[in-house]
């Protein structure tokens, strides 16, 4: 049995390091439906939000101890200490990730805190 073995042509790695460079502009933000229903939220109970809530939350919490457990096996097995290593991508994208999990529940978070004390909390982070 062979194996095909496919290489990226010069042409092709021209292309591929041309793209990179591109300068992109900022695309629009990514559909979250839950944030969209949360938009439309008033129309329900505070049982059924606070329900809504927590169902995210757990949700969000899984995927961030998933993408948590991730980056250890990348560092236990992968050195990535000079970032033209072949996984720096790999590292950068899912410390990415992780920012956005956390970020995402300290929302969560605090939406469940405002319709538990029916209190608004607004952080004003242009004020020092």
């Amino acid at each position: 049995m062979f194996k095909k073995i496919y290489s990226i042509t010069e042409k092709g790695r021209q292309e591929f390091h041309n793209w990179i460079l591109q300068q992109d502009l900022l695309e629009p933000t990514p559909k979250d439906i839950f944030r969209l229903k949360a938009y439309f939220i008033e129309s329900l109970s505070n049982a059924k939000i606070l329900n809504h809530f927590h169902y995210q939350l757990t949700q969000r919490q899984e995927k961030l101890e998933k993408l948590q457990n991730n980056m250890q096996i990348l560092l236990d097995s992968k050195d990535i200490s000079k970032i033209q290593s072949p996984e720096y991508g790999d590292y950068i994208v899912l410390k990415s990730a992780i920012k956005r999990e956390k970020s995402y529940i300290e929302w969560l978070n605090e939406c469940i805190e405002e319709v538990t004390t029916n209190t608004r909390i607004f952080v004003d982070e242009r004020r020092p």
